[in-house]
């Protein structure tokens, strides 16, 4: 595809995968937690959109269930990195095109900046416990 945008394919292919593999994910996170509430799928997928701490804190609700709170661990986790990559800026680092997250706190402005690295391990992370939690969510619908 001709763009105007400077990228790098693998990196945006990188962050293509990060996205589509967290949502992957919070579907996941909706079926476990469907199957406690079974009205929370609608209420999740055709009601308000539910940001992805909303979600998570929903999964808090199903801590009385000791065998979530494991997933639920994993996933509240996540969450805040996943927002650092949703809301980082383009930025030009030792001549690649990355993303840079900017946090400002009260004693100076952090940046967080998603290298090829980052991503790689932020997808590891994010696949193993979609890995981790498919296995429990098998056993959970049989």
């Amino acid at each position: 595809m001709n763009i105007c945008v400077p990228y790098d394919k693998e990196y945006t292919d990188l962050l293509g995968l990060a996205v589509y593999s967290f949502e992957y994910y919070e579907g996941m996170i909706v079926d476990v937690i469907s199957y406690y509430e079974p009205d929370f799928r609608t209420e999740y997928y055709r009601r308000k959109a539910m940001a992805s701490s909303k979600l998570a804190d929903k999964f808090e609700t199903c801590k009385k269930y000791d065998q979530l709170e494991k997933y639920i661990e994993d996933f509240s986790s996540l969450v805040d990195r996943r927002n650092q990559l949703f809301h980082a800026h383009p930025v030009t680092h030792d001549g690649n095109q990355i993303l840079n997250y900017q946090v400002n706190t009260d004693w100076e402005v952090c940046d967080f900046l998603w290298t090829k690295d980052e991503l790689q391990s932020f997808l590891l992370t994010i696949n193993r416990n979609i890995m981790s939690l498919s296995e429990f969510k098998s056993k959970l619908m049989k």
